[in-house]
């Protein structure tokens, strides 16, 4: 149950915060989904999401986040 209360500590986190913009930023690919997921299980809208890589660049603006190569 180790992972479930990881979880749960999380939502309450992003709870607590309630950022505008979110990107998870710790682990291998599979936990940056999960985190992500997490974070639009509080309430945070998916276009207020990034999930970046190494050298990637980010474009935030008042209204969303992009992803740019």
């Amino acid at each position: 149950t180790l992972f479930i209360d990881s979880q749960e500590e999380m939502k309450l986190m992003l709870n607590l915060v309630r950022p505008r913009y979110f990107i998870p930023i710790h682990g291998e690919l599979r936990h940056l989904n999960q985190h992500a997921l997490l974070a639009q299980q509080v309430g945070i809208p998916e276009e207020r999401i990034a999930i970046i890589e190494n050298a990637q660049l980010i474009d935030i603006d008042q209204v969303s986040a992009t992803v740019t190569y």
